[in-house]
């Protein structure tokens, strides 16, 4: 296929090629996306627009390959057929993660499995699964919100920067400063990097990539009190969501530094917000749990924390050589405002078979709270120790914001031990 634009690759990029091919479980970086429309769906407008929208990011039909260094390539726009077939509605969910888990080969191309699935007459699923090394959480967003504008037959404008241009921008402005990293030496002195946690089975020597991920609802009532508590202390519920979180890794590991890592979108300049690639980075949030702060303390002091780590963000592997064993992850966007003319939309995140650290935990806003999960490793954890995890969180995390004047190390009544 003939190449229109060459350019190194990130070094987000290369991050993930380099893990991918050191995965057992390379599809962990598959980013599947499951569409539910109901009503007159018009397969020629959708087949259309899944294809403009490819034509018009070259994130989306790129390929990389190692000439010395890593380069991405942009593939020239093909002619785009969206296959569709008839399924029996049970049948849906075991073919959406049959292709939620198809692995992709980057060195021939990253472009999106598209499959159209007709339920009944007036129910359509569709699944759509790029790969993390196209899309990151702010580009999965900008793709789908193209998408339905473009069924409802908008007319957009132009695609702005590209992911080849970002490379090359990167290229001529490297991120290594001397500075940022004398402060990710200090802040991260003396902090484990794996809190050393209650677990079903040893650590085996290389971990497989095998995950599974639990769910819990969190009640309206405690997404009204994080808001509030995150109000009262002048900063962001993300800050109350990440001093729960610290806590309940003090409750289970008996550390007081607690680190772990969280997704920055690293998108300040403005040529780069319309840009579809993935941009993020991976920073380390440091916590520490003082044995007299009150929840409401460690709020403010969380909120510093995760400043500082944004305002000195480097590519994590220039920073640490052992990657964080816990992450957090906070879709503060209302569930996706996504909705195709004539037809009623529902977006559902799917998540492929794997775990790409041992946990991470993330929380969606929804209309009646949040919903949670806990992506974690089946090589340490059996499913109901995750659910056991998850809801350990969940639980704590009300416990915590309907009492913020308590210390924040108190014996919480729905916080059980790990079993």
């Amino acid at each position: 296929m003939t190449v229109v634009d060459d350019a190194p690759a990130t070094p987000q990029q290369v991050a993930m090629l380099v893990n991918a091919a050191n995965s057992l479980q390379p599809t962990v970086f598959n980013v599947p996306t499951k569409i539910t429309l109901v009503g007159d769906l018009d397969i020629d407008a959708l087949e259309a627009a899944l294809g403009e929208v490819i034509s018009r990011h070259g994130a989306l039909r790129c390929r990389f390959v190692n000439e010395g260094g890593w380069r991405q390539k942009v593939l020239a726009p093909q002619p785009f057929r969206l296959r569709c077939e008839d399924v029996q509605a049970e049948h849906v969910d075991e073919i959406c993660h049959m292709l939620a888990n198809e692995p992709f080969d980057l060195a021939e191309t990253t472009l999106p499995v598209c499959r159209l699935m007709r339920v009944d007459t007036d129910t359509w699923v569709l699944m759509l699964v790029m790969h993390h090394i196209a899309v990151d959480g702010w580009a999965l967003t900008l793709v789908l919100q193209e998408l339905a504008q473009l069924y409802g037959g908008a007319a957009l404008a132009p695609p702005g920067a590209q992911c080849t241009d970002y490379g090359r921008w990167l290229h001529h402005n490297p991120q290594v400063d001397a500075r940022k990293m004398a402060f990710w030496r200090d802040y991260l002195d003396g902090v484990p990097l794996a809190p050393s946690m209650p677990t079903d089975r040893p650590r085996p020597e290389r971990m497989s990539g095998q995950g599974t991920t639990a769910l819990d609802h969190v009640s309206g009532t405690t997404r009204a009190a994080v808001e509030a508590l995150a109000s009262a202390r002048r900063t962001t519920p993300f800050s109350v969501l990440a001093a729960a979180l610290a806590v309940r890794l003090a409750q289970l590991s008996g550390e007081r530094k607690i680190a772990f890592a969280v997704s920055y979108a690293n998108r300040e300049r403005r040529e780069f917000e319309s840009m579809v690639s993935c941009t993020r980075v991976a920073v380390i949030v440091r916590v520490i749990v003082n044995e007299t702060m009150t929840f409401g303390e460690l709020v403010s002091h969380a909120a510093v924390a995760v400043l500082e780590a944004i305002a000195n963000a480097l590519p994590m592997d220039l920073v640490v050589t052992e990657q964080p064993s816990v992450a957090l992850a906070f879709m503060n966007y209302q569930d996706k405002e996504i909705s195709f003319a004539g037809v009623d939309t529902v977006v559902e995140d799917m998540t492929a078979a794997g775990a790409r650290r041992d946990q991470t935990v993330g929380l969606f806003q929804k209309a009646d709270g949040y919903l949670a999960f806990l992506e974690h490793s089946t090589d340490l954890w059996d499913p109901k120790t995750g659910e056991d995890l998850l809801t350990g969180y969940t639980g704590l995390l009300a416990d915590l914001c309907a009492e913020p004047d308590r210390p924040a190390l108190w014996d919480h009544p729905t916080t059980h031990p790990l079993r």
